[in-house]
């Protein structure tokens, strides 16, 4: 009897680790970045069209350090990131919805332009390729902007600015997508 129990116990807890049963829902954080370097935000003012409730920029620790912030930069705009995940840890509890778009960077073609972005990132090299990901977390009350058409939308656009703000002739977007998650309603 109590095999018979341990053993219809065992399918349960690999049904349980497929679909993640520990941690939190909107976690999403990818599990592809090598030496995640993190930079997070949230100190965004409620209710103003495009806020959301927390951000972060995870990229590659290859990259290193200086290379990270300048890439989270472009998204934090005025911000002053801090490093690490804590400001996003906080807000998860209370989230609603958390929106991903996963951007890979390939600097191999951009040889001759690389020496401008190193000194505008004020780097001594550029790897050949740098993954990032760029995570929203909607925390509720004032904070409703991060919707799965919004995560759809912005995937484009993200991918189209940072090319822009990175000014580099031949850097390319070798993959790019997003994943959305809203918290399930509690009936």
């Amino acid at each position: 009897m109590k095999r018979t129990l341990i053993l219809s116990a065992i399918p349960l807890l690999l049904l349980c680790a497929a679909f993640s049963c520990k941690g939190d829902a909107l976690d999403l954080t990818p599990g592809d970045i090598e030496s995640p370097i993190v930079f997070s935000d949230n100190k965004t003012e409620p209710g103003r069209p495009g806020n959301f409730r927390c951000l972060q920029v995870i990229t590659e620790g290859s990259a290193g350090e200086d290379m990270a912030r300048f890439l989270g930069n472009h998204f934090f705009g005025s911000a002053r990131p801090q490093l690490g995940s804590n400001a996003c840890t906080a807000v998860l509890p209370n989230g609603k919805s958390a929106c991903r778009v996963s951007i890979k960077l390939d600097f191999t073609e951009a040889d001759a332009a690389i020496q401008g972005l190193k000194g505008r990132a004020g780097v001594d090299s550029v790897p050949d390729t740098i993954s990032l990901a760029v995570i929203l977390y909607e925390g509720g009350d004032g904070y409703s902007y991060v919707t799965r058409q919004f995560c759809g939308m912005y995937k484009d656009r993200y991918a189209a600015s940072l090319l822009k703000y990175l000014d580099t002739d031949g850097v390319r977007i070798t993959k790019l997508d997003n994943a959305y998650r809203e918290r399930k309603k509690e009936p």
